[in-house]
């Protein structure tokens, strides 16, 4: 399994491969631990790397040591966390677990950019016996739990049809269209509403007087079964599986030219639990081009990691183009 670089010398974080039903797993392995936890005049907060959960951002947070009249922080434990970074409040389900601790919190309101977990999650000398060749593995279970439609009233509240669960049935069905995106001759109806709505770059071409909006049709420089998979994403927010792990470059290009958020950290998670010798160097290239940090981070990362694998390719600097600064960004780093 590839690691991702979460940017300090002794910090890295593995990524499982996410499971298509929550709750979703990741790992946090940091190397040489014990020599994190001695004390220090200021916290120390080891963060991984960027992931996301529905689309939602997040980070694991590991604090080695506390202070000894710091609240959040305690002296003589280490501190285990999870960082809610997308721009809402989010209502989170997350259980920890390092070896055989295992500590959970179910239905946790928290708000944008704040923290949540256990202070006390081991003392250190439980800690120590849990380190495995000397790195501190933290495994995180993670689900974002939906809202809930309730009718306010007599009674007990009743649940009604999600949002999502009519987005689904509206792209099963597929009726009452008013616009077509087309891909290599082929055609796929859609709504102008739901291409809006997903996009700020579908907003603008809609509203004004450009030709997609005349004619009701755009045309997308992409493969058919990636054409129909961002038709999908934009109404269910899902993509199947193994088409993602086939295309990500592609969807990673398209989450940034029509500018979906969601569909960019898709694509860079996937590509980042993928990522090997033989794609290290395209994976670089593609983050760099399409403004994906985080897999542009990962795979060089790897490529320092993998000098030696990278010299010994064939033609690996005309891959560069005339894209020199690059190539002396991945010299300087080894």
């Amino acid at each position: 399994m590839p690691p991702l670089y979460s940017g300090s010398a002794d910090e890295w974080c593995y990524l499982g491969n996410p499971s298509k039903d929550p709750p979703f797993s990741f790992e946090f392995i940091i190397d040489n631990f014990e020599a994190e936890m001695h004390p220090t005049k200021a916290i120390n907060k080891l963060e991984s790397c960027e992931f996301s959960v529905k689309g939602f951002k997040f980070h694991l947070v590991v604090v080695p040591e506390g202070l000894k009249d710091d609240n959040l922080y305690q002296k003589g434990h280490v501190g285990v966390f999870l960082k809610n970074d997308s721009g809402k409040e989010l209502n989170v389900t997350c259980t920890f677990t390092v070896v055989d601790k295992v500590k959970k919190f179910t239905e946790n309101q928290i708000k944008s950019k704040y923290i949540w977990g256990f202070k006390k999650f081991l003392t250190h000398d439980e800690c120590k016996e849990k380190l495995i060749n000397g790195s501190l593995t933290v495994k995180a279970e993670i689900d974002v739990v939906d809202e809930k439609v309730m009718i306010q009233g007599k009674g007990k509240p009743s649940n009604l049809t999600s949002k999502s669960a009519v987005s689904a049935k509206i792209f099963m069905d597929m009726e009452f269209t008013d616009f077509k995106i087309t891909c290599k001759g082929k055609s796929f109806p859609c709504h102008k509403a739901f291409l809006g709505a997903c996009s700020p770059v579908f907003k603008t071409m809609l509203e004004t007087k450009m030709k997609e909006a005349e004619s009701c049709t755009a045309e997308l420089s992409c493969t058919e079964e990636v054409c129909e998979s961002l038709i999908k994403f934009i109404y269910t927010n899902k993509i199947d599986e193994e088409v993602l792990k086939a295309n990500a470059a592609s969807f990673l290009d398209l989450g940034e030219k029509y500018d979906m958020p969601k569909l960019k950290a898709m694509a860079e998670q996937s590509m980042v639990v993928s990522l090997d010798k033989t794609n290290m160097l395209a994976f670089f290239l593609a983050g760099d081009l399409y403004k994906g940090e985080g897999i542009r981070a990962a795979a060089k990362a790897f490529l320092r990691c993998n000098r030696r694998n990278l010299l010994q390719q064939e033609g690996w600097k005309e891959a560069f183009g005339d894209k020199t600064e690059l190539v002396l960004e991945i010299m300087e780093s080894f």
